[in-house]
Parts: C-alpha cells; sequence; structure tokens
C-alpha cells in the first residue's frame, strides 16, 4: 500500500509539472470505491474569457477497475446559474488487447481526457460535477478524480 501510494505521489508530481491546464484539481476518492451518489466537483474562473478551453477530466485508477470503459455525467454550470449536462463514455482499456490507454506503472493508469471544446460566454465563476454512470452502485478502482481546464492553442 505503500509503494502504491508513493508512486501515485511521483506520478502526481511528475504529470502536475508538465501540465497544459490553466486549471486543474484532483479529489481522491475513499478507498478507491466511487460511489454513484458521491458526485466530485470543482469551482473554477476562467483566466481570459476571450479565448476557447477544452474541459478534461482527470481519472487515475488501479487494476481494481472492473470494466473497459467508463461512463461519467458531466454537468457544467454557468456563472448566471444555467447548467448544461453531458454524457461521457471513455474507453479506458482495450477490449481486444488488454492494454491500458492511460499512461502508468506499477497498476496505476492516469487518463486526462478532453471531453469538450468550451466556447466561454461569459466571465464569472464556473462549476462542473462528475458522477459515475456506470451499471455498478460501487466502482472499485477509481483513485482520483479530476479537472482540467487547458486553454485552446
Amino acid at each position: 500500500m505503500k509503494n502504491i501510494f508513493f508512486v501515485s505521489l511521483c506520478m502526481g508530481i511528475f504529470w502536475q509539472c508538465q501540465s497544459p491546464c490553466v486549471y486543474e484539481k484532483n479529489a481522491s476518492i475513499p478507498n478507491q470505491i466511487w460511489h454513484r451518489d458521491s458526485a466530485v466537483s470543482f469551482t473554477f474562473q476562467v483566466p481570459d474569457p476571450s479565448k476557447n478551453y477544452y474541459l478534461n477530466i482527470n481519472l487515475r485508477h488501479d487494476l481494481q477497475y472492473p470494466y473497459h470503459n467508463l461512463n461519467v455525467f458531466a454537468d457544467l454550470t454557468y456563472p448566471n446559474g444555467k447548467t448544461q449536462r453531458d454524457t461521457l463514455r471513455f474507453l479506458l482499456q482495450n477490449p481486444e488487447t488488454g492494454r491500458y490507454t492511460g499512461k502508468g506503472n506499477a497498476g496505476l493508469f492516469f487518463n486526462r481526457i478532453r471531453y469538450k471544446l468550451f466556447e466561454v460566454q461569459q466571465a464569472g465563476t464556473y462549476k462542473v460535477v462528475f458522477e459515475q454512470a456506470m451499471r455498478d452502485e460501487n466502482l472499485l478502482g477509481v483513485v482520483d478524480v479530476g479537472f482540467c481546464l487547458e486553454p485552446v492553442r
């Protein structure tokens, strides 16, 4: 367990140093079990409303994760209170080869998955909320979930 924590810490530091994100936060999932009713939320400011951004979900999972894919509900709330929901489906493992799509080693894998081109409509505070949308109420093997706001270059 200590080795997984150490590897996770080192990988997190490495990816933070190379991050293209202007905002990035990750939330640990208690006991690596993402409950269906445990939403993960992030509140952020858009640094330059004249630019467009990519919205990314960060996901770190281990070998206990039982599926090839991940379904997520993503709610984006605008400064005016309007909320937009997207239903997302990500491939985490090639079902034919069994090879994981993310970066990783020692049984821990990281995916930063771009899911939306965000055309900023207004300055202010935004909120993004992720909920797991799999058929299991308790989803094993999810170590942490995060959000990255990346400027379009």
